[in-house]
């Protein structure tokens, strides 16, 4: 059963602003509304069930200038986020702001696409012209195979392809900065072209795209957000960018099918369980930037032999190879002086850790029972190291 969080995560972002930033909103028949900083109305909310809407020129005496997020959001008695209405737009020829083409609602002034009918089929290509896609704009549009982006498109919005199961590849244009929060979770991608203009893949952007295969991350990438690529079960191969710092949250956690992995020095920071479940992963370069491994960061990758943790970590975090069921080799530097809890737990019985006598982590496998050897002698607090 698909989880419904990013949904109504996108859902907060689209109609829970106006509380979280202290605004007033306003109901006029089967819309509501804000006011914008010069009075104009912006709408956020359609209230009622009507198969055509034809959308207000203005309400209440306020011109309505601007639609945020996905204006036919549906939800149950709870407030939980179900789908989106399957509307038929009609907009009057000469309003102002607002315009329709083919049943898609476009914003005149700022040149966006703002919302696709969820019963649009087949091959949809964006008009030249347009500069931005919006939030939620494509959302649960699960009948379109592909949508060509023109050239002219600069920013894509939040979930903006959220659950388009049978969109099959996308290319972003060049001139696209950042690859915002859920754009195409649970989206059927197979393929995705990012250009080098893109430096920020942000939380959710490809979640659970369960059928992408082909990944090739730009040198311009630098950052990857908390969740970005998990569940994505059919990726075998990753490059990380060389210029990549940080690695969010489950970044590539529940990526089933990956094999192998070589984390760029560059990177400095993994968040918590950023590999977690990656049961084909056999092999893992870790980066000689980390000062810790987190929490649960390689937590069952069940597949995973051996590990040679950087010289600079020190700290392994809790679970951190948990129920790495074929892990039977980790070597530790001295640098290590902290193993949390469960670390090496329900790992291969005759796992060994090898690092050098005198050091923490020759300590720690005595009080924990577990097999260790030494590749040298640790002399005091010295950087000095004997190797036999």
């Amino acid at each position: 059963m698909k989880i419904r969080f990013a949904v109504l995560l996108a859902l907060v972002l689209a109609l829970g602003c106006a509380a979280a930033l202290a605004e007033t909103t306003y109901t006029s028949g089967d819309f509501v509304y804000v006011l914008t900083g010069s009075g104009d109305a912006e709408l956020i909310r359609y209230l009622g069930d009507a198969d055509t809407v034809v959308l207000p020129k203005d309400l209440d005496g306020h011109p309505v200038t601007s639609v945020r997020g996905n204006l036919f959001a549906v939800t149950d008695a709870n407030g939980s986020h179900t789908g989106v209405r399957d509307c038929s737009l009609l907009v009057h020829t000469d309003h102002a702001y607002l315009a329709t083409i083919d049943g898609v609602l476009y914003g005149k002034t700022d040149k966006k696409l703002i919302y696709c009918p969820p019963s649009r089929e087949g091959v949809f290509r964006i008009p030249d012209g347009i500069q931005s896609i919006g939030d939620n704009a494509f959302e649960c549009c699960d009948r379109l195979t592909a949508v060509e982006i023109p050239s002219s498109v600069s920013r894509i919005g939040a979930w903006a392809f959220y659950d388009c199961a049978a969109l099959a590849d996308i290319v972003i244009p060049q001139g696209v900065h950042l690859i915002p929060e859920g754009a195409f979770a649970y989206a059927g991608l197979t393929a995705v072209t990012i250009p080098d203009s893109v430096v920020s893949i942000r939380d959710d952007a490809f979640h659970s795209c369960a059928s992408l295969r082909g990944l090739d991350l730009p040198e311009s990438v630098r950052n990857i957000g908390d969740a970005a690529f998990k569940g994505c079960d059919s990726l075998t191969e990753l490059r990380i960018p060389s210029g990549v710092t940080s690695l969010g949250r489950e970044a590539f956690a529940w990526c089933t099918g990956l094999t192998a992995l070589a984390i760029p020095d560059s990177v400095t920071s993994l968040g918590e369980s950023t590999f977690k479940a990656c049961a084909a992963l056999t092999e893992v370069k870790l980066s000689a930037g980390l000062k810790r491994i987190p929490d649960a960061a390689f937590c069952e990758c069940t597949s995973l032999t051996a590990v040679v943790i950087p010289d600079g970590v020190q700290r392994i975090g809790e679970d951190a190879f948990f129920q790495c069921a074929h892990l039977s080799a980790v070597t530790i530097p001295p640098s290590v002086t902290d193993i949390g809890e469960h670390t090496f737990s329900q790992c291969a019985e005759d796992l060994t850790l090898t690092g050098f006598s005198g050091s923490f982590a020759e300590t720690y496998a005595l009080d924990h029972g577990l097999h260790f050897t030494a590749n040298g002698t640790l002399y005091g607090d010295s950087d000095d190291w004997l190797n036999p």
